[in-house]
């Protein structure tokens, strides 16, 4: 119907953005959308470089990752995408149990994916108690474990909150293999 296409120009146009499209028939249509991004204060302003291939150095080298998401959908695609990748997952379904898994296996996980509209806890509030457990037991020689974000809402306000409370990165669902793929591999490399 297009309205999916007036809803996102709508948006675009209102964080100062453009959208538009390029089509060839028989090729298919190419859709892209330009925004202004200011980065908060100390965040790093440059991106960080993505290898070609943004999978693990060694995919068995059994790194675990904590997925916090309530959506059994949900839940089973990032699994399965992550398994993909040669990735160990443990799934817990809402902020509560995954602070539960990190006082429970802490130094285990080398990454956490947490959706932020989760039951009982939501993922913020969940990444506030997993950085304060990883401030009480403070280990030099262990890592800060990136957390990610997994949202479907990505205004700017949101992702700041994100990124204030604690998490590292966002990924905007529906999640996508390649995108997945470039995110740990910023983070796991």
């Amino acid at each position: 119907t297009g309205l999916g296409l007036r809803i996102s120009k709508c948006l675009a146009e209102l964080m100062g953005g453009t959208i538009g499209f390029e089509s060839q028939p028989g090729d298919g249509s190419t859709f892209w959308f330009s925004i202004p991004v200011v980065y908060p204060p100390g965040a790093r302003q440059t991106p960080s470089p993505v290898p070609h291939d943004a999978t693990p150095r060694n995919p068995t080298d059994h790194r675990r990752i904590l997925v916090a998401e309530d959506n059994p959908t949900n839940q089973l695609v990032v699994r399965k995408m992550l398994e993909k990748m040669g990735l160990c997952v443990d799934v817990v379904s809402n902020g509560c149990e995954a602070v539960d898994a990190m006082k429970n296996r802490s130094g285990v996980y080398d990454a956490i994916l947490m959706d932020l509209n989760m039951p009982e806890m939501d993922g913020r509030e969940a990444t506030a108690h997993i950085r304060q457990l990883e401030r009480e037991r403070f280990n030099p020689d262990q890592p800060r474990i990136p957390i990610i974000a997994l949202t479907a809402c990505v205004l700017r306000g949101e992702l700041d909150k994100c990124l204030n409370c604690g998490m590292d990165d966002f990924l905007s669902k529906p999640v996508r293999l390649g995108t997945l793929q470039a995110s740990l591999g910023r983070w796991l490399s």
